[in-house]
């Protein structure tokens, strides 16, 4: 990008205060100046003709200006649900020697807490919006396509909408996809759904010192610092699953028994990535909460539980005992833990998307070669449909029955 005297590098609005009555915020501006002198730092809130000014002298290279800004009787942002996901138009500009710079963004103004308070149970975790405790309801969320530039506007735009009409108000990005486009999260503020956003590592180890750790923490930086201002954004959690792959999938035993202290090795690899750089990052350039590792139950050193029904008093839980286990699909009544913000169970597609891979009828059975080429979830998944189908409803007549009762199910 081509620019001369000014140039504004990002804008970060931190809510400090948010009342129905008041909201107090703090415009920090970065921008990079050609030369030293006197520069101009201006704020607009669009939509009310509000201006907040200050006249500062600037170094050559990087500078930072705080700007107080206060609007009286705000109009709140809320998710899905509560409230209009009211947005403001903020303008930031920064003037000097007749050159200037802008950068618009829309912002929601809204108080939003992680609560963890010690009970009779454990500690509590739980969202609180605006003064209001919401219930989440939502999904985990990958990516929409294996190639990444095949997904159009109009595909998020209406994966948003689905949410939004079943009445959802989280998704939660998932570690083992990506950082989404900018649009995703754009679709998610004026829509009311607000994002659990994992860092993207998941399910595995990684060799996180010297300069890859270095590589995490650049990247991390990038993405707080784009996403920061959407007010969809919930929290900033570490990874999906590696503490629970580290301790409950068998990983620091195997590792342990190598000896030549590569476990400890690894731990520190682990607890240096997730324990101190990725929440220092979060700390110096955003003021969310941060979660460590999902699931996780507070304690670094602690294995998360699993599959009983007093799971995880502390923290959130992923609940595959349904599925995996073969439990009763009466457990959800049973199991219990501070959030879920995990769990799930399979279906194939209907049968129209069938017929685009499998158009002949000799492939019409879920053991199909085919049928089982596609199957990504392990050679017995196919199986545990029929199991869970044949459990709660009749053996169905034919291949394009099962599809549609798998659906059901």
């Amino acid at each position: 990008m081509a620019w001369d005297e000014i140039r504004i590098e990002n804008v970060q609005y931190v809510q400090k205060v948010v009342t129905d009555k008041k909201a107090e915020i703090t415009a920090i501006v970065q921008f990079v100046a050609k030369n030293s002198g006197e520069a101009v730092v201006t704020i607009q809130n669009n939509e009310m003709a509000q201006f907040w000014s200050k006249k500062v002298q600037v170094q050559k290279g990087v500078n930072k200006m705080e700007i107080p800004v206060v609007i009286n009787h705000p109009k709140l942002w809320w998710c899905n649900g509560l409230g209009e996901a009211h947005l403001y138009s903020f303008t930031a500009n920064v003037s000097k020697n007749g050159k200037s710079d802008s950068k618009t963004e829309n912002i929601g103004i809204r108080d939003l807490q992680v609560i963890r308070d010690k009970d009779e149970f454990g500690t509590t975790f739980y969202f609180r919006l605006n003064g209001v405790n919401v219930f989440m309801k939502g999904a985990n969320y990958i990516p929409q396509h294996s190639f990444l530039t095949e997904v159009t506007d109009s595909m998020y735009e209406k994966t948003i909408l689905d949410a939004v009409n079943v009445n959802m108000n989280m998704l939660r990005v998932w570690g083992g996809g990506i950082y989404e486009n900018d649009i995703f999260y754009d679709l998610c503020d004026k829509h009311g759904i607000l994002v659990w956003q994992d860092f993207m590592f998941a399910c595995a180890l990684y060799p996180t010192e010297g300069e890859l750790l270095e590589n995490v923490r650049q990247e991390a930086v990038e993405n707080v610092i784009r996403l920061r201002n959407h007010p969809c954004l919930a929290l900033w959690c570490g990874n999906n699953e590696n503490s629970a792959a580290w301790f409950g999938w068998g990983y620091k035993k195997q590792y342990e028994a190598l000896g030549n202290g590569i476990a400890e090795k690894i731990w520190k690899q682990f607890y240096d990535c997730f324990f101190v750089t990725l929440p220092e990052v979060v700390n110096n350039y955003d003021t969310r909460f941060y979660w460590p590792s999902s699931p996780f139950n507070g304690d670094p050193l602690a294995k998360p539980e699993t599959g009983l029904p007093e799971w995880n008093p502390n923290g959130d839980g992923h609940y595959w005992g349904v599925w995996h286990g073969k439990d009763s699909i009466a457990n959800y009544n049973k199991v219990r833990c501070r959030f879920m913000s995990e769990y799930g169970f399979q279906s194939f597609p209907e049968f129209q998307s069938v017929l685009k891979y499998a158009p002949e009828s000799r492939d019409h059975d879920i053991f199909s070669e085919v049928m089982m080429s596609h199957q990504r979830g392990g050679k017995h998944a196919n199986g545990l449909i029929e199991w869970y189908l044949e459990s709660e409803y009749r053996k169905p007549k034919d291949f394009q029955s099962f599809l549609y009762l798998g659906q059901l199910l």
